[in-house]
Formats: C-alpha cells, structure tokens, sequence
C-alpha cells in the first residue's frame, strides 16, 4: 500500500565522470523545520538518513550530477529545509532488481511513511516532490529522477513550515519500524512499484487501510474531502457492518478513546456532527458559507483524533491484534468494552 501518487514521469541522464564515485538518492523535504545542526543526520531505518544540512552531503555527489539536474533542482536541494537520502552502490540495486527511477518511487514511499509517522507525533504540512539518484556506471554517471506525487496540507486545509526538535524524531523512527509491517513495506526495495493501488483490497488490514484513507485525507486541501476521509478511517476501524452505521461508529469510538462520561460524550457528538457533513458532501449537497468555520474546526479535531487512535494501535501490538481479528470477535470486543 502507497502513501500518495505516483507520477510516472521518469527522467535519466548519462554524463562522462571520474570512477569510484557513489551511489547516492536525495530528495528535498518542504516545511519541515528541523532546528538543530544535524550534520550529516541520523537514521530513520537502515541506509535512509535525515539531514538539514546539505553542504555535509553535498561531496557525495559529482559536479555532473548538478549540470545534469540543473540550477533550480540543485538550489532546491541546497536550500531545502531538510533531505533525505540513502548512500550505497550498484549492487544493493542490482539485489533489489529494480531500475534507478523504481528505486527512487520505492525510496520516496518509505519517506512518505515518515512523514505520516511526524503526523503521529504532530500536525504538520510537510511534502516532498522530485527525487534523484545518481549511479556510476564504468567512468559514467547515470542519474535518474522520479516523483512521489503528494499535495499535503495541515488539518485546516493549509500549508505552513512546523518545527520537529530531534526528540521528537528520535520518537517518530520508533513509529516508523513499527508502522512498516503493518503497511507491509520491505526497506529492500524488492516491490514493484508499477503495480496499481487499491486501498480497499481484499486482505489489507484494517490499520494499513486506516493509515491509507489518513494519507488521502491529509493530501486534500478540501476541508469537506477532509472530514470524509477521516470519517472513513472511523468507519474502516469501527465499523463491522452498515447497521445504525452512524451511531455504532460514534459510541465505538468514544468507548474506545475512554475518560470521563462528559469526555467520551464529547467525542461521540463530534464523531455524529461529523457524519453530519460527510452526508452534505458524499452525497453532492451545499454547506452554508457561514459553517466553513465550523467545518474547518470538525477537520482540526477529527485530525487529532484519528492521530490518537492511530497511535494507540500502533504502540500497542495487543490493541493492533484486536483490529486484526474477524468482523464477529470485533462485535464481541466492543461489545464487552461498553459493558466494563
């Protein structure tokens, strides 16, 4: 399962260098503030790094590899508020049987999870566009370029820089291992990233489906579309059938998020006022102009609520194996928990 789209408009270019150089992947990432000098980085997963200091990475590359990508690519990179990247050779390539531009998508799909796993620890709006890799071939350079199509915004539907201290990464890496195996991914790029996507396929589990219908939320500067698509997180956790589908979703949820009774009513009438607006829009009608604000706020909370759900399953192997289970063990667990 991918987190974005593909753009299938993949480049390579061929230039005369010296040998001996690296094999080295890149990409800008945008409005991601990253306050402390982190040199070179630190590890996200093994071989994909984070820095925001692009000059400590920049003697990897060869002189070509800039007139090939251009000034503007290249000032990207240079000005970016933080890049990933990933150093090996041709054979890690060779052993994943994959093509430079494969791998690029492959290595931007593993960076689309972390910075799904950055929304878990916080909101944000962070995005990347063009990535690039460049591989030695005898005394050539061949350097490929693909794009992992995204437009994320924030929960109010924007775009704006936000800040993440190196703890807060160090916690994010933890989401990431354990996001991966949910999603399925293998960090040894051994994927065909040509195959189509289908986020509702038979046999994705029930979290890797709430993660996927996360990211197509958050990739919609559409408030309505938002507030949908968080709805259908709810539903694809919460929901076993489409009896009092409303209700049962709300009352699960609120059973589910615990606290107080004033807390967990709290959390139902936003889960029902938010089905209020997934009607109005699923199904063609108007909003007044005067409720986008209150549509804007149901957008905000159902983006902190789907992030605190989603982070108590992903801590929890016990409550995970819960949503793993068949539609009637899930009745009978929701069942028992609004009896305790």
């Amino acid at each position: 399962m991918r987190l974005g789209a593909i753009d299938e408009r993949a480049h390579s270019h061929t230039m005369n260098i010296p040998p001996k150089r690296s094999t080295v992947f890149v990409v800008a990432i945008h409005h991601l503030k990253l306050p402390e000098r982190l040199g070179i980085g630190f590890q996200i997963l093994p071989g994909l790094l984070i820095t925001n200091e692009f000059r400590e990475i920049e003697r990897n590359f060869d002189p070509a590899f800039f007139k090939v990508i251009g000034d503007l690519e290249s000032q990207g990179l240079r000005k970016a508020d933080a890049v990933a990247y990933t150093l090996g050779d041709p054979v890690h390539l060779q052993q994943s049987k994959v093509t430079g531009d494969q791998f690029v998508i492959l290595a931007a799909q593993h960076i689309a999870v972390l910075l799904h796993c950055l929304w878990l620890i916080k909101d944000h709006s962070a995005y990347t566009e063009l990535g690039f890799i460049q591989i030695p071939h005898g005394n050539q350079i061949v350097v490929h370029s693909n794009f992992l199509g995204s437009s994320i915004t924030n929960a109010a539907g924007q775009r704006s820089t936000t800040a993440f201290s190196v703890e807060e990464m160090k916690r994010t890496t933890d989401f990431v291992v354990k996001t991966l195996p949910l999603l399925k991914y293998d960090f040894r790029m051994k994927q065909n990233p040509s195959t189509s996507t289908l986020g509702s396929q038979r046999g994705a589990r029930r979290v890797s489906r709430a993660i996927y219908f996360t990211s197509v939320a958050r990739g919609a500067s559409d408030l309505g579309m938002k507030v949908v698509n968080y709805c259908t997180v709810l539903e694809t956790l919460f929901s076993t059938d489409a009896s009092e589908l409303t209700h049962k979703v709300s009352q699960r949820v609120a059973v589910f998020m615990g606290g107080t009774v004033d807390e967990k009513l709290a959390i139902y009438q936003l889960v029902n006022k938010s089905y209020g607006i997934r009607s109005k829009v699923v199904h063609g009608d108007s909003i007044a102009d005067d409720a986008i604000d209150k549509v804007e706020s149901l957008s905000v909370e159902l983006d902190g609520l789907v992030r605190t759900i989603l982070t108590k399953i992903i801590s929890s192997e016990e409550i995970a194996k819960h949503f793993d289970s068949n539609k009637e063990e899930l009745d009978r667990t929701f069942l028992r928990a609004s009896f305790s």
